[in-house]
């Protein structure tokens, strides 16, 4: 088992990126591994444990929720749960100031970036290389700003 950290906006944010968190996030406890999230966005103050539930029949999943769903669409009324530790972002940023700091205090032994990697800048650069960039490509030819941002990166999903 390892500590993974998520980071992007807050897995309670209904958007793309917290909607690609929740699951990954999900996945990833469910292999096994602890997770937390750094939000860089979407959470200001306080940790947050956030519940995620999972039908042991259909696998549907429903989240927010701290009481136990009563029962599944399908009518299972089976469920798993997995708790993901969101910290907050009270910094008018990306994450640049707090994702060294979250890393320095939880101690992951890997960090997982889901957002565009080159608003970031410099700073991505100087980060060791427990960090994997799940960054979102979607010009062609790539924009020179994430060309930047990308390249020494070692990992990169």
């Amino acid at each position: 088992m390892s500590r993974v950290m998520l980071r992007g906006p807050s897995l309670m944010h209904r958007g793309a990126y917290g909607k690609n968190q929740l699951n990954l996030a999900l996945q990833l406890a469910e292999a096994g591994h602890e997770v937390c999230q750094f939000a860089m966005g979407g959470l200001m103050w306080g940790k947050v444990e956030y519940p995620i539930w999972r039908c042991q029949n259909c696998r549907r999943f429903t989240h927010g929720s701290v009481a136990e769903p009563k029962s599944c669409p399908c009518g299972s009324p089976q469920w798993a749960s997995h708790t993901v530790a969101i910290y907050p972002n009270d910094a008018d940023d990306y994450g640049q100031l707090w994702l060294p700091r979250w890393r320095h205090f939880l101690h992951p032994d890997m960090t997982i970036w889901h957002y565009d990697a080159w608003v970031m800048g410099d700073s991505l650069k100087g980060l060791d290389g427990n960090l994997a960039l799940y960054s979102p490509v979607d010009h062609s030819p790539l924009p020179p700003p994430l060309k930047d941002a990308l390249e020494g990166q070692k990992k990169i999903i």
